[in-house]
């Protein structure tokens, strides 16, 4: 069984740091998997994935403080 109690296998593997950047939009999973962070375990999971996670502008903080 996975981790997670799932019994179904994941597409991407990545750490939580990893992911707290792709979510964040900082920057892509695709260019996380070239460094070694993103493992693909899906034929074409992880260009699917970049996808969803990807953004039209980068992220900016619009307030100083």
């Amino acid at each position: 069984m996975a981790r997670g109690g799932s019994a179904t296998p994941p597409d991407i593997a990545l750490d939580v740091a990893a992911l707290g950047a792709a979510y964040l939009g900082g920057v892509s999973l695709l260019l996380l998997a070239r460094a070694g962070l993103v493992q693909e375990v899906a034929p074409r999971a992880l260009a699917q994935a970049a996808g969803l996670f990807s953004t039209l502008e980068a992220p900016h903080n619009a307030i100083g403080f």
